[in-house]
């Protein structure tokens, strides 16, 4: 404890012991082993999330029984999968990930490594500076494994409700059939068919009877209809928000930095019409979480950071300015189906 502390009070006052060129390649090649290892993490959990893709496409096709079992199998393997070291970490550094702050300082600290000079003079056998975009994309595509898993399911519960309602039908007109071929020589024993579990008897006696409504006594007299205090044409004169535009907009900051946050698109392309226009990147923002095609001719997979930005709006035909506290969802790039 004393060694520490004393390291920790030299660090303190700035004297920081500075490490040799072969310390810090040794350092850096550690650096360059857990990135490997780390995207590996992000692959084997895309790759176990398609294996339970391909198996729960296989049960759906050759389940008999009941869908509560089939659905209780594959929540079981997918909570395995998240479950596992692979899954802890990719749950770990997606978080990380969709954080700006953490991000900017990720590239802020590569970014001072690969520029001390043994560093830049070393055979480096992984390229660091892509370290984010590349995780970024590995997280995206396991997203959008789970999405497919996710839509798979609903397809499954949605034929199999289907199927039994198309079977019990089957059985209703089997038995009016069976009732009609009997009609001529009906059974003569008296219980020729049991039926488990009580009746349910709704006889007409059962309704209760009818009760005329009592009038209604109105004592005070209507009251006059006033002048109105202000003109009502403003909330007709409605700003018309060209969602085109905002996805061009997001599709331009995509292009620049592999992904966009609303408040780096609404920086970089300043908000002129007021809430309307923020309204409008947050409803292309939840048609692409919904998986939906925006109809613009691109499609974006959205990952909620859960953070919240303060956007400084202004509209400027009403020549008006407020701040927003909105949602700051992250933009990523369309991906291969």
């Amino acid at each position: 404890r004393a060694v520490i502390e004393a390291e920790l009070a030299r660090l303190d006052r700035g004297d920081a012991p500075t490490l040799d060129p072969t310390k810090i390649l040794e350092r850096y090649y550690g650096v360059e082993d857990a990135a490997r290892r780390l995207l590996a993490d992000f692959k084997q959990i895309e790759q176990n999330f398609r294996d339970l893709d391909r198996e729960t496409k296989e049960r759906v096709i050759s389940s008999e029984g009941a869908r509560g079992q089939v659905l209780k199998e594959v929540f079981e393997h997918r909570d395995a999968i998240v479950s596992s070291d692979q899954g802890k970490s990719f749950q770990a550094f997606w978080g990380f990930l969709m954080s700006i702050e953490t991000r900017e300082e990720l590239g802020d600290l590569i970014h001072r490594i690969t520029e001390l000079e043994v560093v830049r003079k070393a055979n480096r056998a992984f390229p660091l500076d892509s370290l984010d975009q590349r995780l970024v994309a590995a997280g995206a595509r396991v997203q959008n494994m789970t999405h497919r898993l996710n839509g798979e399911l609903r397809r499954f519960l949605d034929e199999r409700a289907q199927s039994e309602g198309k079977r019990v039908g089957e059985l209703i007109v089997a038995f009016k059939r069976l009732a009609l071929e009997q009609r001529e020589d009906p059974p003569l024993q008296r219980n020729f068919m049991t039926i488990e579990g009580d009746p349910e008897l709704t006889l007409v006696m059962d309704r209760p009877l009818y009760e005329p409504e009592q009038p209604v006594i109105i004592t005070q007299k209507p009251l006059s209809a006033g002048e109105p205090a202000a003109s009502a044409d403003p909330l007709f004169d409605l700003d018309r928000i060209d969602l085109s535009a905002l996805a061009g907009n997001i599709r331009n900051c995509i292009l620049d930095s592999g992904q966009a946050s609303l408040a780096e698109v609404a920086a970089r392309f300043p908000v002129s019409q007021g809430a309307a226009e923020l309204l409008g990147y947050l409803d292309l923002a939840a048609t692409a979480q919904a998986g939906m095609d925006t109809g613009l001719g691109a499609h974006h997979e959205m990952a909620d950071s859960g953070e919240r930005a303060l956007l400084q709006a202004r509209n400027e035909r009403r020549r008006t300015r407020f701040t927003a506290d909105i949602p700051n969802p992250v933009f990523l790039p369309e991906l291969e189906p």
